[in-house]
């Protein structure tokens, strides 16, 4: 069975993910690098409805969604089928890792189509409003990080922890 790994980036603007959101292109080089045979898929967070098009169409694989940001967001909205037309169908998401979700109240609560999450959750997110959401919903393990915005996606030993989680996500 092969595991896809859906990466959404962050950014103000969506087109900027690849320039603000740099910090998580290192973590898929480490995906690529550590697990043989994973499928990586990048998505600018207004392009969330491609990811879920993309993760409904292999719904037999192993699937983990990782959300920086406006991803995080974005992540959840996917879960939930929110679209056009709405509602979507839900995807089965085995893992699913936020990396400080943005704007906050732009979470949606998650149900049991996701299996396993994890919440970076920064309690002083620094960064104008932006970074501080909270995860809510069943199979959800919080994550409490104190650190700017910006340098979470940066962060090697975030990167480490969820490289293990989609590791483990991989060998099951």
């Amino acid at each position: 069975m092969t595991t896809r790994v859906y990466l959404i980036l962050g950014g103000l603007f969506s087109a900027d993910g690849y320039v603000t959101s740099y910090g998580m292109l290192s973590l898929r080089s480490m995906v690529q690098e550590s697990i043989p045979g994973a499928v990586f898929n990048t998505y600018l967070w207004g392009d969330f409805l491609k990811c879920h098009a993309d993760m409904m169409a292999h719904q037999e694989d192993r699937t983990a969604v990782i959300g920086y940001s406006g991803g995080g967001t974005r992540a959840t909205w996917i879960a939930n089928g929110y679209g056009s037309p709405a509602p979507l169908p839900k995807p089965r998401i085995d893992l699913m890792v936020l990396y400080d979700p943005s704007p906050a109240w732009q979470m949606m609560t998650t149900g049991s189509n996701v299996r396993k999450a994890v919440n970076y959750h920064n309690e002083t997110p620094w960064m104008f409003g932006l970074g501080g959401g909270i995860l809510r919903g069943p199979n959800v393990r919080t994550i409490p990080v104190r650190m700017q915005h910006l340098a979470l996606q940066v962060s090697a030993s975030l990167h480490e922890q969820t490289l293990t989680f989609i590791k483990e996500l991989a060998a099951s």
